[in-house]
């Protein structure tokens, strides 16, 4: 068995739930999220761009509360799209 990509929503939902509540520099969000720095910085900016993320300071991110609304909603669908695969 082999390892499973993971989908831009799934990498998404990983940096907006490790910035939920906290500050989290730009290095650490690439690290924990598993990425390259190029591609951290492209979802870190996209999330920005659509105010979902927010730079506090320089190189340091928090989840905005729309941020906070969409993880809910992708926690919610994840769920129930892993329950439907179980029928």
């Amino acid at each position: 068995m082999g390892l499973q990509r993971r989908d831009k929503l799934d990498i998404m939902k990983d940096i907006l739930s490790l910035c939920l509540g906290q500050y989290m520099k730009k290095t650490q969000i690439t690290y924990k999220s598993n990425l390259n720095f190029q591609k951290g910085s492209e979802f870190i900016e996209w999330l920005k761009f659509h105010e979902l993320l927010q730079e506090e300071k320089k190189g340091v991110y928090k989840t905005t509360p729309a941020g906070e609304t969409l993880l809910h909603k992708l926690e919610k669908l994840t769920t129930v799209l892993s329950e439907s695969e179980k029928m």
